[in-house]
């Protein structure tokens, strides 16, 4: 099946390809005909004019001299501008249909290359919602667990107040002991002290 669905989108991509590269040929095949009939059909609109002042000249002399020449080039001028207007006539019979199809090729490029700018869109986008990789749901439980245990390491880390402690503690042991002995040399001073009253009294 995902075969099946992989071929499905190659022949997509390439009849996508085919429409764009078909409607390009198209549009400008029928543009350059057009515009050849349209050159050709203006170059019979002029020609057609220029006759149109040679035949007014034409008659004039014939007016004139009524001679066997000028009534030839009459006919000749007469003939040659029947045969450039129905020259005309069809070019202009021509470029009507063609204007047409151009339009229409116009309008299937238009839509080739908005369908071509879509779909590479949509794929750009997904390449890159795919490639992202997905971020794991955090629950509370583990949110605050997280917490607890990122406080403990951070009280480890702290080596100044626990050993402040131990000092503080040390020092006043050490003032302690300080103090007994002072009191203790001073019992036994006194001891000695009274002691040797008690003999001086007896000896007098």
């Amino acid at each position: 099946m995902p075969s099946q669905l992989f071929e499905v989108e190659k022949t997509f991509n390439q009849a996508r390809k085919e429409l764009l590269a078909t409607a390009k040929t198209v549009d400008t095949r029928t543009g350059s005909e057009l515009k050849k009939l349209e050159r050709q059909l203006k170059s019979t609109n002029a020609k057609t004019k220029k006759l149109k002042t040679q035949l007014e000249t034409a008659k004039e002399q014939f007016s004139r001299t009524q001679s066997v020449a000028a009534a030839k080039k009459l006919e000749t001028v007469k003939a040659d501008l029947i045969d450039s207007r129905a020259q005309a006539r069809v070019l202009r019979e021509a470029v009507k249909p063609l204007k047409e199809e151009k339009k229409e090729a116009k309008t299937l490029l238009q839509k080739a290359k908005a369908l071509d700018e879509a779909v590479g869109k949509a794929e750009k986008a997904w390449k890159k919602k795919v490639g992202k990789p997905r971020k794991k749901r955090r629950t509370k439980k583990k949110a605050a667990a997280r917490k607890t245990a990122t406080r403990k390491v951070a009280a480890k880390k702290r080596p100044g107040r626990p050993a402040r402690k131990k000092v503080a503690g040390k020092k006043a042991a050490a003032r302690k002991t300080t103090a007994k002995k002072r009191s203790t040399a001073r019992k036994k001073t006194a001891r000695k002290t009274t002691a040797r009253r008690k003999t001086a009294s007896r000896k007098s």
